[in-house]
């Protein structure tokens, strides 16, 4: 007997086809589906583990994480659990035996290739943007403006006044090293 798994990320907009899907997948393959467990995360689904006999149903293995680590990790605890997982839209079937370390690695290898092709695309288009005489990253010199530059003239009469720099620090509800640097920064001392 099955389980089937229904994940939702965002919205809960697809939780019928979901259901749907699954049932029509044991339906077509002659799986006996006992029940269908959803939620956020496949963290929820393990909650009920115990209660899967044979393995677990997806309507489609993109939904069990966005990143390949999340559904690397999901076949891993499959494996490890002796599940068998099926996944209805692309008909993939995952068995404990046929998930061994080459299998892992494989995705490991993936992920790397997919973080270099975005990582290529990326640079690729900066160059471009620079090509083109657009400005990348911070502007050189640019003064932000500080918590402290429109309570200069007071702090400057609190200091004619000789209070105390913790007494200026508690009324201007800074802490005592904001109201340090910002004397420092504008030779106030």
């Amino acid at each position: 007997m099955f389980a089937g798994c229904i994940l939702y990320y965002k919205n809960k907009s697809n939780y019928k086809k979901q259901r749907q899907d699954i049932i029509l997948f044991a339906r077509k393959n002659n799986i006996s589906l006992g029940c269908i467990y959803s939620g956020f995360a496949f963290a929820d689904i393990r909650k009920f583990a115990h209660l899967f006999y044979d393995g677990i149903i997806t309507s489609d293995i993109s939904n069990l994480g966005a990143p390949l680590s999340d559904i690397k990790s999901i076949l891993q605890y499959c494996r490890d659990n002796d599940f068998c997982l099926f996944s209805a839209a692309e008909n993939y079937a995952f068995f404990p035996n046929c998930l061994t370390d080459d299998f892992f690695k494989g995705f490991d290898a993936l992920d790397k290739i997919r973080h270099d092709l975005i990582s290529a695309a990326t640079k690729k288009s900066l160059l471009q943007k620079k090509a083109a005489g657009i400005k990348l990253g911070r502007n050189k010199g640019r003064v932000f403006p500080k918590r402290l530059d429109d309570k200069k003239n007071e702090i400057a009469e609190l200091l004619r006044k000789k209070s105390t720099k913790t007494e200026i620090a508690k009324k201007l509800k800074v802490s005592r090293s904001t109201l340090y640097n910002f004397l420092k920064t504008n030779y106030l001392i």
